[in-house]
C-alpha cells in the first residue's frame, strides 16, 4: 500500500474526492492539484473530469497494415483520461475510471512494457538446448523485470510484433512467440538464425525491434505450483 497526502488513496487503485466549482451553475467536477508519490518519483497532476459517464472503460487499439512480423509490427493505443493512460486486453479486461458519490477510482487490470536492449536479460537458451523446441532459441526475463507482475501462465495479453503462445512449457512452443511461463517469467522464442545467440547480439537485435506487451496484472494474492521445469527456467 502506498501512503498518499491529501485525499487520494491507493488500495489497488487511486480515488481522489471531486467538489463542484463555487458560483454559478455547473456540472463540471474538479479536483485541486494532489501531491503524491509513485514509486521513487513524486510529483502533482491536476485532474479535471469533464461530464464523465460514472464509468470509463479502458481500450485498446491495434492497427497495422498487413501481417505482422518482425519488421511489420503493429502500432498499440490506450485511451488516455486526464493523462492517465487505460488499456485493456483481447478478451475485453481492462482498467476503469469509476466515479460515485463524488469520489474519482483509478483501477489498474492491464500492465504495459517495452522489451528492449536495455532490458535486463535473465536468460539466453540456445538452439539445440534440450529445454527449447528444435530450430528455435529464447531470451528470458524473470517475474520481477517489469514495473506490474504478469498473471502466471497468460495468454490474453497484446504484443506488438509477435503472437502469444498458448502452450503449457517452454519446450513445446514451436512459433515465433511470447510465452510467460506458471512462475511468471517472459520469454521472447525465436527461430534459429535470427541473430547470433550471445548477448551482444541479442541486445542489437533487440534495439532494433523494440517489443512492446500489454498484459493482465497478477493479483497480489496469486501463488504458483511451479515444478522443476519451471523453476529452473525462471531462475537461469
Amino acid at each position: 500500500m502506498i501512503a498518499l497526502k491529501g485525499q487520494i488513496k491507493q488500495v489497488q487503485h487511486l480515488s481522489g474526492k471531486l467538489c463542484k466549482p463555487t458560483g454559478g451553475k455547473s456540472d463540471h467536477y474538479t479536483v485541486k492539484p494532489l501531491h503524491f508519490a509513485v514509486k521513487t518519483h513524486a510529483f502533482s497532476m491536476p485532474i479535471k473530469y469533464y461530464n464523465l459517464p460514472d464509468t470509463v472503460n479502458g481500450e485498446t487499439t491495434e492497427t497495422i497494415n498487413g501481417t505482422k512480423s518482425f519488421d511489420n509490427p503493429s502500432a498499440l493505443t490506450g485511451k488516455v483520461i486526464n493523462g492517465i493512460m487505460l488499456y485493456s486486453l483481447p478478451d475485453g479486461t481492462c482498467d476503469v475510471i469509476e466515479i460515485a458519490d463524488g469520489v474519482v477510482s483509478v483501477e489498474k487490470k492491464c500492465g504495459y512494457a517495452v522489451i528492449d536492449g536495455d532490458t535486463p536479460i535473465t536468460a539466453i537458451i540456445k538452439s539445440g538446448d534440450s529445454r527449447v523446441a528444435s530450430g528455435f532459441f529464447a531470451i528470458g526475463y524473470t517475474k520481477t523485470t517489469f514495473n506490474d507482475l504478469i498473471e502466471p501462465q497468460a495468454t490474453n495479453v497484446y504484443c506488438n510484433r509477435l503472437s502469444v503462445s498458448k502452450q503449457k512449457t517452454l519446450t513445446a512452443v514451436t512459433e515465433t512467440a511470447i510465452y510467460i511461463n506458471s512462475s511468471q517469467a517472459l520469454y521472447i522464442v525465436l527461430p534459429t538464425g535470427t541473430c547470433d545467440e550471445d548477448s551482444e547480439s541479442v541486445v542489437e537485435w533487440l534495439n532494433n525491434h523494440k517489443i512492446e506487451i500489454i498484459y493482465p496484472i497478477a493479483e497480489l494474492s496469486t501463488t504458483s505450483n511451479l515444478d522443476n521445469e519451471e523453476e529452473i527456467l525462471c531462475l537461469m
